[in-house]
């Protein structure tokens, strides 16, 4: 083979490796950003889930601000076999926020089989609750520094010589609706309620009111 042939051929061959070079840098280069899109060089993703699914740990993970009901988030899990854990504040990559909702996917998916589909229906109903019910007394710290609140309790409290006062009722929750009564519990175990309260459960603040009646003479007659 001449030498012309030679280097001729030599050069076709390095022209071949280096395009098979390249192909497999582009393919590689390529690979790693969807990898990394999906989450898979964070501690949290599918084969994780996976993973934790098949030691019986599986886990809903959570990023972003604190929420007010974290606390009970927490408590409940356990009682639907999973744990409930906060992996990340409010500055977020992509990567992870893809890798955490590809997780949160497979600990889904095993607890529908597992539970059935409106497992999360009775789990957002159970931390409500929880949440109603740790509120509660917060709730009716607020309605008895409401003004209106104040006069009548004051009220009562004069005509009675002390023995009669307002009572606060925190009822169940319920979206959109009245979840507060103020009334008086009389001797005979009945109640005068004199006005319905829906009172924000975050923020603590009055989002309706309405009042069934107002403190009359009748109403001011003397315990016996």
């Amino acid at each position: 083979m001449s030498v012309p042939d030679t280097i001729k051929t030599m050069k076709l061959i390095i022209e071949k490796h280096v395009g098979v070079v390249l192909t497999t840098v582009v393919v590689l280069t390529f690979l790693i950003i969807i990898l990394n899109y999906l989450g898979f060089f964070t501690p949290y993703n599918y084969l994780t889930a996976q993973w934790d699914v098949a030691l019986n740990k599986p886990r809903i993970l959570k990023y972003g601000e604190p929420g007010f009901t974290d606390k009970q988030c927490y408590k409940i899990a356990p009682q639907f076999g999973f744990s409930y854990d906060i992996v990340a504040g409010c500055v977020v990559s992509e990567s992870l926020i893809n890798g955490v909702n590809s997780y949160n996917a497979v600990t889904t998916s095993y607890l529908n089989k597992k539970l059935g589909k409106n497992w999360e229906e009775k789990f957002n109903l159970s931390v409500d609750s929880m949440y109603f019910a740790d509120q509660a007394v917060a709730i009716r710290d607020t309605v008895l520094k409401i003004d209106q609140i104040k006069q009548m309790n004051q009220f009562l409290d004069s005509v009675s010589n002390g023995q009669r006062h307002l009572s606060v009722w925190v009822l169940p929750h319920k979206n959109d609706d009245y979840n507060v009564k103020v009334g008086e519990l009389m001797p005979d175990s009945s109640i005068t309620v004199f006005c319905y309260y829906q009172i924000d459960l975050n923020r603590l603040n009055i989002v309706s009111a309405y009042y069934e009646k107002n403190l009359s003479k009748q109403d001011t007659k003397k315990i016996p």
